[in-house]
């Protein structure tokens, strides 16, 4: 059962027998050994592929933890209650009066041998550009990934919600934002990006469930679009009690060799 991921309690409770958690996420969970007849239980580390189960990762990172069960079968154990943790999250994504829509593309860079040479967003390395948010707008980020891999996507400052996802044309979207580009990134000055819509390949996936919730790290898939929901206030909508106006902060992919190279922008508030 899983109460609480990254920053916030879950919507309710949500049973599941897996979790995907991005690299750097966090889940709290209470895990129900009634019903096991064993004396030991495996959490292993699961691989996935276009969200379908794989085997075990052949490495030394497959079994996690370890647990020995020692319950009396004899006695009856109530279930938790699915009751509302958040009330906050009944109504997701939260309702915006002044929505802005920002678009990014996750791009590889990639060799004459087709050898990886890091992933950029917008195609431009760090600080070649960079966003101003507004504390008085919410802002639908639009994250276009272009590449063949997931990347667990990370903002500071804020939390958001990771409400929406639909697949795109990756080749048509690629060939026509370098072509509206002048070519080849890396850029050096702020690219255009395209709106996704007329890409998609399929509508667009409502997000329920184990993503009902506020997050600081969500994964976007390969070849698809995620759209997270931010504003400038903490989780329950009330302003920040600090100058939030007095820093510079970073939206980057928490895989770290692809932070150490360049997969991160600056973003300040005013």
């Amino acid at each position: 059962m899983l109460y609480k991921t990254d920053s916030s309690y879950q919507y309710k409770p949500v049973e599941t027998s897996y979790l995907v958690l991005p690299s750097g996420g966090r889940a709290e969970l209470v895990l129900d050994f009634t019903s096991i007849q064993r004396d030991r239980v495996i959490m292993q580390n699961i691989l996935l592929q276009n969200q379908l189960i794989l085997n075990p990762t052949p490495s030394s990172t497959d079994q996690i933890m370890s647990f020995t069960p020692n319950v009396n079968s004899k006695k009856v154990i109530d279930q938790p209650k699915l009751i509302t943790l958040n009330p906050s999250l009944g109504i997701f994504p939260f309702a915006a009066k002044r929505l802005e829509p920002r678009y990014y593309t996750l791009y590889e860079l990639k060799d004459a041998n087709n050898f990886s040479n890091g992933v950029l967003i917008n195609g431009v390395h760090m600080g070649v550009d960079s966003d101003i948010f507004k504390l008085d707008r919410e802002y639908d980020l639009y994250i276009i990934n272009l590449t063949e891999d997931t990347h667990p996507m990370h903002i500071h400052l804020v939390n958001f919600q990771h409400y929406k996802k639909a697949p795109i044309d990756l080749d048509m979207y690629m060939k026509d934002w370098k072509r509206m580009n002048g070519g080849e990134p890396p850029y050096n000055m702020k690219p255009a990006v395209m709106k996704p819509d007329s890409y998609l390949t399929g509508s667009w996936t409502m997000l329920d469930g184990v993503h009902r919730v506020w997050r600081d790290i969500a994964n976007v898939e390969s070849r698809t679009v995620s759209v997270f929901r931010m504003r400038l206030k903490y989780n329950n909508g009330k302003d920040f009690d600090f100058d939030a106006s007095s820093g510079r902060y970073v939206f980057h992919c928490h895989i770290l060799e692809h932070e150490d190279n360049d997969m991160m922008r600056y973003f300040s508030v005013s």
